[in-house]
């Protein structure tokens, strides 16, 4: 296929690093279809064809205000649970 051959596919973490997104903002893309993705013995995959697309700037706020829910949510059950 063409489009394997003007790009890889790199782990979830590798691509979050390389691309400056966070994994939950990966993970939520994954769940929304809205990356290309595969699952392979449990972990996941992207294919990353080199480019940098801009994004809308309303979609990385929305982004990042999910990722802040998710990171209170967080601190909230550490604290809850710190026996």
């Amino acid at each position: 296929m063409d489009n394997e051959k003007s790009g890889r596919w790199l782990p979830l973490l590798e691509y979050a690093v390389c691309k400056g997104m966070s994994v939950s903002t990966l993970r939520r893309r994954i769940k929304a279809n809205k990356i290309q993705y595969e699952l392979r013995e449990g972990k996941y995959f992207l294919w990353d064809d080199g480019s940098f697309p801009l994004e809308d700037s309303n979609k990385v706020v929305q982004d990042l205000k999910e990722e802040i829910a998710d990171l209170k949510t967080y601190i909230q059950y550490l604290e809850n649970n710190q026996n």
